[in-house]
């Protein structure tokens, strides 16, 4: 009985399982990579969109409305990193009653946010709609005020 051929077979198949053990861990490792690349992307565009509604807000409260606009965060300085340089489009539109309606969009990769707030300039103050400025202002001043 010849067990010369009997050993390559056995080695063929194990190296065929090896080969296809390793593929498939670089597939799933490759797969998790490029999903993780797309979250970090996500998250990234969500928070350069989030800026767009800050400046949008900041506009609003000094007067300075403008319908649209694109901007940058790095301005006119080198950026310190790549995000500085990716474009911020925010639009504002009026509702009357300074009441206005902010949507801002960022892409990061293949990813894009778009954000949307609802803003009031100059909001009435809600802190008198309660009844805590009662008791003869004895909260206010201490126990000792009675009448």
């Amino acid at each position: 009985m010849d067990k010369k051929g009997f050993v390559l077979i056995i080695t063929m198949a194990f190296m065929s399982l090896l080969f296809m053990g390793g593929s498939s861990y670089l597939y799933m490792t490759t797969g998790e990579t490029k999903q993780a690349e797309r979250q970090s992307d996500a998250q990234k565009a969500f928070f350069l969109a989030n800026s767009g509604i800050e400046k949008a807000a900041w506009r609003i409260k000094n007067n300075s409305i403008v319908n649209t606009e694109t901007f940058r965060l790095k301005g006119t300085n080198t950026p310190i990193n790549y995000l500085e340089d990716k474009d911020i489009t925010f639009t504002i539109t009026s509702l009357g009653n300074n009441m206005y309606q902010v949507a801002s969009t960022s892409t990061i990769g293949n990813s894009t946010k778009t954000l949307n707030a609802l803003m009031q300039k100059d909001p009435p103050s809600q802190v008198f709609d309660y009844g805590y400025f009662i008791n003869n202002w004895g909260w206010f001043y201490g126990r000792g005020i009675t009448a």
